[in-house]
Parts: C-alpha cells; structure tokens; sequence
C-alpha cells in the first residue's frame, strides 16, 4: 500500500524536483551531483534529497515523470475545450508547444535524460496522448471532418514533430515556439483536410 505523502514532504520533493531540473538545463547530466542540486536549490544538505529520494536514479525518473505529467495535464485541458476534430488537433499542437515555451528548463532537462540515457518513466505511468490524437484523427476521418489514410501514421508524425522541439529549444533557446505552433498547424489542418483535391489523384 502506498504512504501518502504529507503536505511539507510533497514540497520538498517539489522542491528538489525543481532545483534538479534547473540544474540539468545548466550544467547537464553528468553535473547534477547532489551538491550541485543543492546549491542551485537552496537545500540545506545533500541529506535531505537522499531522505526523500533512494537514489540519482530515482531522482531521474521523478524529475522526468513531473515533467511529462505536468505537459498531459495541460495539453489534455486544452483538447477537452476544442469544439471540433478540426479545433482538437490544433489545440493539441498549441497546447504542447504553449507549455514547452512557458517551461523551457524543463524540456532541456528532458532532452538532457534522453540524451544520458536516463529517461525512465514507469509504463503505467506514461500518459498516452498519441492514442489519444489518434482516435481525434479517426473519430474526425469517421465523421467527414478531416482525412488521411491512416489515423495512426498521421498521429505519429504530428507527435514525433512536437518531440521535435525540445531538442530544438536545447540549441536555439529564444525560438519563437508562437510562431512555430503556428506554422505546424497551418502545415498539420492543411494535410487533413477532408476536402483536399490531391487526395485521390495518384
């Protein structure tokens, strides 16, 4: 059974959390020691993260699930508001790249797991926004609204373009992400569009 956490445990952990995020985005994986964190965090010792956490690992695997959790949250508010399959996809598109603007930190530190090979994110755990693009895709196929041939190739390229911009604010940290969203919804509504004449012509 699992402990729940008290209200000054949980932000503690928060607290860390936050302090090893920043740390990664500045000095990189193989400088977010304990004491790096702690200095960057204000923590009072390295004693107080091994309290809350077992291990760097652990650590790791928290740091990446708050971060990936946090942009599902968010994301998934937006889509729930959109009014069409049309207006679905595009808010899932804004919606990504409007957190990634606003948490920059914290998707170089994600790419910085990736690139370390310690992205670990338990699979039950993982929050499953392609399945969910994917059935907007289809369900709008379905009604007439949009078009492809397949809902799941075109839900993994809109995915794997968003994946994309971590690694892209990792080098150019001053993107414009507004005008970027932009230009990758007018791209993404354009190739769905049910009503596209060169569907059928090859």
């Amino acid at each position: 059974m699992r402990v729940k956490l008290s209200d000054r445990a949980s932000g503690r952990r928060a607290q860390i959390i936050e302090a090893t995020i920043r740390t990664l985005a500045e000095v990189g994986y193989d400088g977010t020691s304990f004491a790096a964190i702690v200095r960057r965090g204000g923590l009072s010792s390295t004693r107080m993260i091994s309290y809350h956490f077992e291990d760097r690992a652990e650590l790791m695997t928290q740091v990446a699930l708050t971060v990936i959790t946090d942009l599902g949250h968010a994301v998934a508010e937006r889509v729930r508001a959109a009014t069409t399959k049309t207006t679905a996809v595009r808010a899932y598109i804004e919606a990504n790249l409007a957190h990634m603007a606003d948490h920059r930190a914290e998707m170089v530190a994600l790419t910085i797991l990736l690139g370390a090979g310690a992205l670990h994110v338990p699979a039950g755990s993982r929050p499953s926004g392609i399945e969910a693009l994917q059935q907007i895709i289809d369900d709008g196929c379905r009604s007439g609204e949009l078009y492809t041939s397949d809902p799941r190739v075109a839900a993994t390229v809109i995915q794997q373009s968003i994946e994309a911009v971590p690694h892209l604010l990792r080098h150019e940290p001053d993107v414009d992400l507004v005008a970027y969203a932009r230009d990758m919804t007018e791209f993404f509504e354009t190739a769905l569009r049910a009503d596209r004449t060169d569907w059928r012509e090859s």
